[in-house]
């Protein structure tokens, strides 16, 4: 588990496994981080920056609690804010 400073909030995301293979293959260093957490989901603890750095470097957006890719919609995943 990693520190974050305290009064920052921390963004846990959970990416669904397909959605994490084909973004390791795009874009690895984005990916590092996530822990599986069972066999469908793995899960990242984030920074608000690391949080927007992420979604632009693999072309995502949010919806509500989900995370989609920009060009088709696809559901990747889902975050929560820890405040």
């Amino acid at each position: 588990m990693r520190n974050f400073e305290e009064g920052h909030p921390v963004i846990k995301v959970n990416l669904y496994h397909d959605a994490y293979r084909e973004l390791s293959k795009e874009e690895a260093e984005s990916v590092q981080g996530f822990a599986p957490i069972n066999s469908a989901v793995l899960q990242a603890e984030m920074s608000g920056e690391e949080f927007d750095s992420f979604l632009k470097d693999n072309d995502l957006i949010t919806y509500r609690r989900t995370l989609k890719r920009y060009h088709d919609g696809m559901v990747c995943g889902e975050f929560s804010d820890e405040s």
